[in-house]
């Protein structure tokens, strides 16, 4: 499973992250707070092919789990990619 940071970058490199998102597996997992950045997120995700499951901070480490087991989930997609939950949660940082 993969953090990719790419999301974060402006509207212009949504095309990349399509591309990243369409040669990986699963569902893609958002945890980020709302904003053009989430939104351009979610786009991705649908551009792509990919369920999405927005996640929210507030969640405890096993909701996270339980929701990442469960959705089946692949990616995720942060806008607090270096959280130690991430790497508890079998998830490593992806600079795509």
């Amino acid at each position: 499973m993969t953090i990719c940071r790419q999301w974060l970058e402006p509207r212009g490199e949504q095309a990349a992250l399509v591309n990243a998102l369409q040669e990986g597996s699963g569902a893609v997992a958002l945890c980020a707070e709302n904003s053009v950045a989430w939104l351009s997120a979610d786009f991705s995700c649908q551009e792509s092919g990919r369920v999405c499951v927005p996640l929210p901070h507030f969640f405890t480490p096993s909701q996270m789990q339980w929701a990442f087991e469960s959705a089946g989930v692949g990616t995720l997609l942060t806008d607090q990619p270096d959280a130690p939950l991430w790497r508890q949660c079998g998830f490593t940082v992806c600079a795509a």
